[in-house]
Parts: C-alpha cells; structure tokens; sequence
C-alpha cells in the first residue's frame, strides 16, 4: 500500500472514531436529558423511599413553593368543613386500601379549593391536591368523575410522576408555575389514565369515570387550555384510552351522570 493510502486510511479511521466518540456523547447526553425531565415508576424502592421517586431536594423545593402560593393566595383558599375533610379522607383511604400492590404506602393527602374562574386540577409531590371553585361548580357534575380525578393524582403522588423543574428560590410563585410541575406528556398522561382506570375498578368505583373526564376536557378544551397548557393533543389521549379499553376488553359503557353520586359530594359542591 502506497503512504498516500495508508495516511489516506488512517484519517479515514480517526474520523470513524470520532464520529463514533460524537454519536455515544450525543445519545448519552439525550438519554440524560430525559432523565432530567421525567419520573421513573422505581417500584422496587424500599418503605423507606415511598415519599416519592423525586430526590428530596426537589420534593422540598415544590412543597416550599406550595406553602408561598397558599399564604400569597390566602383570601382564595375556600373554607373546607371538617365533615368534607372526612368525605375526602374516605375516598383516599379507599382507593389505597384496595390498590396496595400498586400504590405506595398509604398517606394522608392535603386538598386546596381555590376560588378561580379557571377550571383546572393538579397535585404536587409532597401530597396537596388543588382544584379551582370552577371546575368543580361548572364541570364535574358528577362524583364519580370527581373520584376519577382523586385516582389520577394519587398514583401520580404515589409514584412520584412529575416534571422536574428547578426552582430558583424568589419567594414568590404562581399558579402557572406550580400547574407546569404537573402537566405531563401525552404518551405518560394515558399510562397514567390506565392506572386510574384499575385504580377506581379495585376500589369498587365507576373506572369508566376516567373516560368522562378526558372528554369533559376535551369538549371544554379552550376552557380547560391553561390546565392542559399550550402542547397537548387531547384527541390523541381520548382515542389511545379507548383504544385501551377495546384492546383489554373492559367495560365501555359509561354510567348516567346523576347516578351514585353521595350527600359527602353533594355537600362539597355546596359548600363552594
């Protein structure tokens, strides 16, 4: 072989092999970003480290931004009587009851009503469920879509399934900030409504609920736009959660919106 080949060849190498250096740096520097930004179930955590898949560090972050928006917000935090409480505490303490080997361990979960004109919904990691005085009033006619919402920030709670988002501490939130570490992908948003669905089927609740409350959204969806945020398809995640349905053979037919819903709901709605 001429030297012209083999310098010829051997820059031919080097480049393969920075090329290659470029691409494993590239695909680890992606894979890293998506750790970044999403939650990993981790079921095989100990009781120890059930609070949630979060780090501590971002745990903490999120409940110290909870406590300033709620003392900013003081005068829109609604009254919630103690028989509510009770009313609110049943429906957690049975979806955990008869869901155990999904959900980690049981825990008492905070519940804020805001009164806002907006309707929407959300949890935080540290266990505080918020909903705003409209959703509730204008939306959710029924409690078995409000139980469906309940089964849905659980398991996200539970499991520790929210955006990771570095909070840079000002002293000051808003809602949108504390809204944003909730929304989730399309594609993780259905594995969530999955869960809900067998969370609320094992607790002996209506899991066809999940589906009333996809399309509740999705017939609302510009006024449910700052719940979902900018980047949603809610058509996608209606047609993959029926989709799932068919394929696993479960009961489509939805319940009558007037029917099972309790004096505990009844009493909550008027209380707003």
């Amino acid at each position: 072989m001429s030297q012209m080949n083999v310098v010829s060849h051997q820059r031919s190498n080097k480049l393969k092999r920075n090329y290659s250096l470029y691409f494993v740096f590239f695909s680890f520097a992606i894979i890293q970003s998506c750790s970044n930004l999403f939650i990993s179930d981790n079921r095989g955590k100990s009781a120890n480290d059930l609070k949630s898949t979060l780090s501590k560090d971002y745990v903490d972050q999120y409940e110290n931004l909870s406590q300033i928006f709620k003392t900013q917000n003081k005068s829109k935090l609604l009254n919630i009587d103690n028989d509510t409480k009770k009313y609110l505490a049943g429906i957690v303490a049975k979806i955990f009851k008869y869901n155990e080997i999904f959900l980690r361990e049981s825990r008492d979960l905070e519940f804020v009503i805001l009164d806002d004109d907006l309707p929407f919904f959300f949890s935080l990691p540290s266990g505080i469920i918020f909903f705003s005085s409209s959703l509730l009033k204008k939306y959710i006619k029924s409690e078995r879509v409000f139980q469906a919402i309940i089964a849905l920030e659980i398991y996200k709670i539970s499991h520790g399934t929210f955006i990771r988002k570095p909070v840079v501490p000002i002293g000051y939130t808003n809602l949108n900030q504390l809204i944003a570490i909730s929304r989730l992908p399309i594609e993780l948003k259905v594995e969530i409504d999955k869960w809900a669905f067998y969370l609320l089927k094992r607790s002996g609740m209506d899991p066809t609920a999940v589906l009333s409350l996809i399309q509740i959204i999705n017939k609302h969806a510009l006024e449910f736009s700052f719940h979902n945020g900018e980047h949603t398809s809610l058509s996608r995640e209606e047609y993959l959660f029926k989709s799932f349905i068919v394929k696993e053979s479960l009961s489509t037919d939805i319940a009558e919106e007037s029917r099972n819903s309790s004096v505990g709901f009844y009493n909550l709605i008027r209380g707003l």
